[in-house]
């Protein structure tokens, strides 16, 4: 028996409880706005998983564990495009990991993508009886929903206790006298207050230790807990903007991104399906037209951008700019421009979907901070 419906009549306890009741088989996909993961279930397993958010792709944990570098991974990118294999057995072939620790990050991939819903405040669900999964996995891993259940619900509930010290990523934090002298620089945590040294708010430390949101704001979050660390409390307001479409309809959103993609605008039409699902997560037609225009939109901008090996390199104006309309995306990829990277080459490597990134860096070139050779 398949089952559907939405995180607000079926939230991710319920929907797992109702998985282990009787132990079945096959795939559990759940999206929002753009984002869709899928996790194959054998008989009370979770074996499989594949995601569209970057930072649950396999390279993207690799560098997270610290185990292989930009190039490397993009060297195994390009190793791929010719022989045809997976990355995994690539790397290893490659004599950059062993079969071990590809294993440990397979585990890995499919434990996030699987917990990450208990984090979800909307979005949609669908379990397919009976489906195999069709992604192929680097090795058999065999996760028990069980033991991934309980995990998901004590990091839920440790969510909302991060979320009480530091309520959005827009926060900044401050080094504490209390830091311990003899922290390594070169540790995790060490890498962390140089972050926060740098003054870079939370989103930005996310981008640029390409883990998963949680993962950083678990660490973050012990370092505030333990007096390492502290919030700057000029920073806990969020500033965002009263919503001028509160009171419109779905309808309302549907009809102004149907007028903008009759002019081809995919990329206002997806702004405008971005602020309805803000407002309407559970309609289906705007979820699904945003999937549309986001792909169309995505094939728009990898034909005009990623046609050549072009290098992207910073302006005179990049340097100067005090332009507040940067985000974590743009001051991402700003940070990775040397001169030296193509831009595919910084796209792959990114903790960000293609589409994601290839709108900022259209916003890089259109604001003067960036030009190509």
């Amino acid at each position: 028996m398949g089952l559907q419906g939405t995180l607000d009549t079926m939230d991710a306890d319920e929907l797992v409880c109702w998985l282990r009741a009787k132990p079945r088989s096959g795939v559990l996909t759940y999206r929002h706005a753009g984002t869709s993961k899928s996790v194959t279930v054998d008989e009370g397993k979770a074996v499989n998983a594949s995601s569209t958010d970057p930072r649950e792709y396999l390279g993207q944990l690799l560098i997270g564990f610290g185990w292989v570098s930009e190039d490397q991974l993009q060297a195994a990118f390009d190793a791929q495009e010719k022989e045809k294999a997976l990355v995994g057995r690539i790397l290893v072939s490659q004599g950059l990991l062993s079969e071990e620790q590809v294993l440990r990050a397979l585990k890995m991939k499919v434990a996030e993508t699987f917990l990450d819903i208990f984090l979800w405040d909307h979005g949609i669900f669908n379990f397919e009886q009976g489906v195999e999964s069709r992604w192929a996995s680097e090795v058999a891993v065999a996760l028990d929903l069980k033991a991934l259940h309980q995990e998901g619900l004590g990091r839920k509930a440790l969510y909302g206790k991060i979320r009480e010290l530091i309520p959005h990523n827009g926060c900044r934090l401050r080094i504490s006298e209390d830091l311990p002298e003899e922290l390594d620089p070169k540790s995790y945590e060490g890498a962390m207050v140089q972050s926060v040294r740098d003054g870079l708010p939370v989103a930005d430390i996310i981008l640029r230790f390409h883990k998963l949101e949680f993962c950083v704001l678990r660490t973050l979050h012990d370092m505030v807990q333990r007096g390492w660390l502290e919030v700057d409390k000029r920073e806990l307001a969020d500033d965002t903007a009263p919503d001028a479409e509160a009171n419109q309809s779905a309808e309302h959103f549907l009809s102004a991104a149907h007028s903008a993609l009759q002019g081809q605008h995919y990329d206002r039409a997806l702004s405008v399906l971005a602020r309805g699902l803000a407002s309407f997560p559970y309609d289906v037609r705007l979820c699904e037209m945003y999937e549309t225009v986001e792909r169309k939109l995505g094939q728009e901008l990898k034909r005009e951008w990623l046609h050549s090996k072009r290098v992207p390199m910073l302006t005179e104006d990049a340097s100067s700019s005090t332009d507040t309309g940067l985000g974590p995306v743009e001051r991402y990829l700003l940070s990775r421009i040397d001169g030296k990277r193509s831009l595919r080459s910084i796209v792959m490597v990114s903790p960000l979907r293609e589409v994601e990134a290839l709108r900022a860096f259209q916003y890089l070139v259109k604001a003067g901070l960036v030009n190509f050779r």
